[in-house]
């Protein structure tokens, strides 16, 4: 397999993606990202809704904190980073491996086609303590038209719990410790971003807000029966490489689109750098859901 020099790289630690291979081919609806927001205030009062309560929002009924996870906030305030993700029933399988694997706060915008849907989504939550405990589930009913995957990352996007919110996708696994990694990540920056604040320097500060932490990304080259262990070290994932089990992620769709996350550079340092953003560059990233674009 021919794997471009792409991956998607963020910090220097190792924080890493792993795609599976699934067949869940799905559409993406037309709501662009950044319309979202603008929208949310004047026309869906989904994310001003008490638990459990459903409402028609554009041409989708939505059902807000469906299931919550039982973590509060107040009483975890190390709680920092929610993994933001969206799944249909068909998906569950993965969706629980990732879950398992990143083991912190979790949200989920789940795709229902039928309403008997609902019910095998119930029983299998909470006979999950994992889930029960991280994972907070928001439904989205099926209206005829394909996989509304923007509906379904704005709808977990606008629900969470946490200011900073790492979105993944049901087909990709996170590598271990991923959200401890994460986490800390993110700490180091928010207490540079105050002292920065405290010191007056006011250009430091809005200079981070327009900073993402982009996170590295790859794909299995051969089956993952035959190689079911992910890397838990940069070192590892190298001789991963080598040894043409694993390569930068390069979806045939859109083949080059995360050549900005400059992989050669990646591979040889272990510290920081920046990516400049190009055209159709879409990785991975943590960010805060307070700043998101109007």
């Amino acid at each position: 397999m021919d794997c471009a020099v792409r991956s998607i790289v963020l910090l220097a630690i190792l924080i890493l993606f792993w795609r599976l291979d699934t067949n869940n081919k799905s559409t993406s609806d037309i709501t662009p990202l950044n319309e979202i927001p603008s929208r949310l205030s004047n026309e869906s009062p989904s994310i001003l809704l008490p638990q459990n309560e459903t409402v028609r929002s554009w041409t989708y009924i939505r059902r807000s904190f469906y299931l919550r996870g039982s973590w509060d906030l107040e009483q975890e305030p190390q709680q920092t980073l929610t993994l933001l993700t969206h799944f249909s029933l068909k998906t569950l399988p993965a969706i629980i491996k990732t879950l398992v694997l990143w083991n912190a706060p979790a949200m989920a915008a789940v795709y229902i086609y039928d309403e008997k849907e609902i019910e095998k989504l119930h029983k299998i939550y909470q006979q999950n303590q994992l889930l029960r405990k991280w994972v907070d589930i928001h439904l989205v009913f099926a209206n005829g038209t394909g996989y509304p995957i923007n509906v379904l990352r704005n709808e977990a996007i606008f629900q969470s719990r946490t200011e900073f919110v790492l979105m993944l996708d049901p087909d990709f696994l996170p590598s271990p410790d991923l959200s401890l990694k994460l986490k800390e990540a993110v700490q180091q920056e928010f207490s540079f971003r105050e002292r920065r604040l405290r010191s007056g320097e006011v250009i430091g500060v809005v200079e981070w807000w327009k900073k993402v932490l982009v996170v590295a990304a790859f794909e299995y080259q051969v089956p993952p029966a035959i190689h079911p262990f992910l890397p838990s070290t940069k070192s590892e994932l190298l001789h991963t490489l080598h040894n043409s089990i694993f390569c930068p992620f390069d979806p045939k769709d859109c083949q080059g689109c995360y050549s900005p996350t400059n992989y050669l550079q990646y591979s040889s340092t272990l510290e920081p750098y920046t990516i400049k953003y190009q055209w159709m560059y879409a990785p991975h990233f943590v960010v805060s859901c307070h700043k998101l674009p109007p």
